[in-house]
């Protein structure tokens, strides 16, 4: 198994020798840093130029703007399926020993996830150690159903997640580049639930999570208008995994209600899992929705 991990940056220079140095510098040494710069233009590349001069594990990956799922489609051409991919976002920093633990909390990994640790810009990370709780991992072995019928989401932010490279090469290279020039994560988290991955949150391990004036969703007001905007991008990043899958795109109602129980209820409302009642009404939910649609499109035409 080769230790991967690709780090995406886009005029992140501030914050990038900090974030190269914590994946560099791992108590249980990473095998390769993918370092991709979406067309910076800012010292980015410089930068990264230096690094890899000075250790032969760094490949860099110089590419024109496209955006955060632009990243991780150009470095799929460096995965297989025998390795082990983390992510790290430029602005976000590894403990040091965090490779080492989760590699020990989690043995083998289909996907796994931990805690994004936040943090301001100015201040020192906040966890020196990637061991801040003592609480157990929790395993969902499916989530392909619940994830159809609610739209849940069962995973962390892009730093905090771990997959295997025979399920990075399911995902990526992924065609909906426009629609996720950041949150890039969400294709992570949904196609590998919808791919049928095991998943495995380890809450007493966590990264640290930059917060500062460039992130280009953390703290942002959510319009209506762009909510509605990223529902539609949802539903085609959906279709499109559904079809490369041979997925029916309706959920089996019992199958995603035998998913959720085996969730715990406690962790529900983090992963914006319903309960499970919305769930088994939700066809009939469907029903109305219909008709009121037909309703309103016959009161149109008369």
């Amino acid at each position: 198994m080769i230790k991967k991990v690709i780090i995406n940056n886009f005029n992140y220079a501030t914050y990038l020798p900090e974030c190269i140095e914590s994946a560099l510098n791992q108590t249980l040494r990473l095998d390769q840093l993918i370092i991709i710069d979406d067309g910076s233009t800012d010292r980015s590349r410089e930068i990264i130029a230096g690094y890899a001069l000075s250790d032969h594990r760094i490949i860099s990956v110089f590419k024109d703007n496209g955006g955060q799922l632009s990243c991780f489609n150009a470095a799929a051409a460096y995965i297989t399926e025998d390795d082990l991919v983390f992510f790290l976002d430029a602005d976000d920093v590894y403990p040091l020993d965090y490779v080492e633990n989760m590699l020990k909390s989690a043995p083998y990994i289909d996907v796994a996830f931990c805690n994004a640790a936040e943090f301001y810009q100015g201040r020192t990370a906040p966890i020196s150690t990637a061991v801040i709780n003592n609480k157990q991992a929790i395993a969902i072995l499916q989530s392909s159903h619940v994830t159809r019928a609610t739209r849940c989401w069962i995973g962390s932010p892009t730093s905090a997640m771990v997959m295997s490279g025979s399920r990075y090469r399911q995902v990526f290279p992924c065609p909906l580049e426009p629609d996720w020039i950041t949150r890039a994560d969400d294709v992570i988290v949904y196609t590998s639930s919808l791919f049928g991955a095991e998943k495995l949150y380890i809450q007493s391990l966590g990264i640290a999570y930059r917060v500062h004036g460039k992130n280009r969703f953390f703290g942002l007001p959510q319009q209506k208008t762009a909510q509605m905007s990223r529902n539609l991008k949802i539903e085609r990043l959906f279709c499109w995994a559904c079809q490369q899958r041979f997925i029916p795109a309706r959920a089996t109602i019992l199958i995603a209600l035998d998913e959720v129980t085996a969730i715990p209820c406690s962790m529900r409302s983090r992963f914006f899992v319903p309960h499970p009642a919305l769930i088994a009404l939700q066809p009939l939910i469907d029903f109305f929705r219909i008709l009121k649609r037909l309703l309103t499109m016959a009161r149109a035409t008369q």
